[in-house]
């Protein structure tokens, strides 16, 4: 009786393990889903759901400088978000560590734009009432590319200082 209460114990010890694994299994499975989800698994949006997040308008539109950040008009926001949707292609995935607050960035409605040299970084939020749906993407930028980029923002530093808002 004693072997079989010891095997019978063992047994149970086993059962408890194995479903203790079971558990952290699907814990982890759901998390990764759950992370997944949360970063669109490092699925570019699509030129559609990149319309929708620009398309809109509505302010702020700031640039932001030492100290503070420059406000710029609508038209040159509206010229700003029209090429983020014309430029539909070639976005990778990126994070919040892309962003460097060293770097010149804008923020322009519902997404915050960087520009580092030859890269553009881009973030927006995928829903706009759910602040853990943001995206993040990035993609290379041409010569004409960054041109278009420095002048616009070479522009808006132009604006009058009484502009510059802390």
């Amino acid at each position: 009786m004693g072997a079989h209460l010891r095997r019978l114990r063992t047994t149970r010890l086993m059962n408890k393990r194995v479903a203790f694994a079971a558990q952290f299994i699907n814990l982890s499975l759901f998390g990764a889903f759950a992370i997944c989800d949360l970063s669109a698994c490092g699925r570019s949006p699509s030129q559609a759901e990149m319309a929708s997040h620009f398309r809109e308008g509505g302010g702020p539109d700031w640039l932001f400088v030492s100290g503070g950040h420059i406000n710029f008009d609508a038209n040159r926001a509206s010229l700003l978000r029209e090429w983020l949707i014309a430029h539909d292609t070639d976005w990778k995935s990126a994070s919040l560590s892309d962003f460097d607050p060293a770097k010149t960035q804008l923020l322009t409605d519902n997404c915050a734009v960087e520009i580092d040299g030859d890269r553009i970084v881009v973030s927006f939020e995928r829903d706009k009432k759910d602040t853990d749906s943001t995206i993040y993407v990035q993609r290379r930028l041409s010569p004409s590319e960054r041109s278009f980029w420095n002048t616009n923002i070479e522009q808006i530093k132009m604006q009058p200082l009484g502009n510059l808002s802390h």
